[in-house]
């Protein structure tokens, strides 16, 4: 991989000399950082610490095996989706879905092919850097869309107060011609009950 690859840092968990030998030449002349490992727990150790860009694990270790290794690295915060690529001479179809049902990604079978093991390198980098952009787009979206639901919440709050006093003057206005119109009509009653009053009639002239 040319320029992006002095980016990544590559794992290699084996104890076998004569493996590393190879990978640490085929990766390195390709232009990654390749990390060592010579078992499982001191894999781990790494791990936590200073977590790579991936991992190549071989499956058979003394103490504990590549299987166990990898099951154990899921559990890690943060390293559940780190690509993990199984090395065995194994070919047994059990094995090889052991390897998977373990958390592995992918598996290179030994003895190792240059092109086989860089192709694989490649491709699950590759995709690594796909689910993280991935990922950071998502958070920025979610981000976006919560900034914009906070600003249009202030808003319809605003409007709802607006309306709100709206409505309150309104009906202050409202309540003093109802008033009016009351008195209105009282003062109308009023002269029509004096307009049929007798003691509000002149007196009749005789001649």
């Amino acid at each position: 991989m040319s320029g992006a690859s002095g980016q990544h840092s590559i794992l290699v968990v084996d104890d076998t000399p004569a493996n590393i030998g190879i990978l640490l030449d085929t990766l390195s002349k390709a232009g990654y950082r390749v990390r060592v490992a010579s078992d499982g727990e001191s894999a781990l150790e790494q791990l936590q610490y200073s977590p790579p860009d991936l991992v190549l694990l071989d499956v058979m270790m003394p103490g504990m095996d590549g299987f166990e290794t990898c099951r154990r690295l899921r559990q890690l915060p943060k390293l559940e989706q780190l690509p993990v690529v199984f090395m065995t001479a194994l070919s047994d179809t059990q094995d090889k879905v052991r390897a998977f049902a373990a958390g592995a990604d992918d598996y290179i079978t030994k003895p190792f092919q240059h092109e086989e093991v860089l192709a694989r390198v490649r491709v699950h980098l590759t995709r690594r850097e796909l689910e993280c952009k991935l990922a950071r787009l998502n958070r920025e979206l979610e981000d976006r869309v919560a900034s914009r639901t906070a600003e249009l919440n202030t808003a319809l709050a605003e409007v709802e107060a607006v309306c709100s006093r709206k409505i309150a003057t309104s009906s202050r206005s409202c309540a003093r011609p109802a008033i009016s119109v009351r008195s209105s009509a009282r003062r109308r009653r009023c002269r029509r009950r004096y307009a049929r009053s007798p003691r509000s009639r002149p007196p009749i002239q005789r001649y």
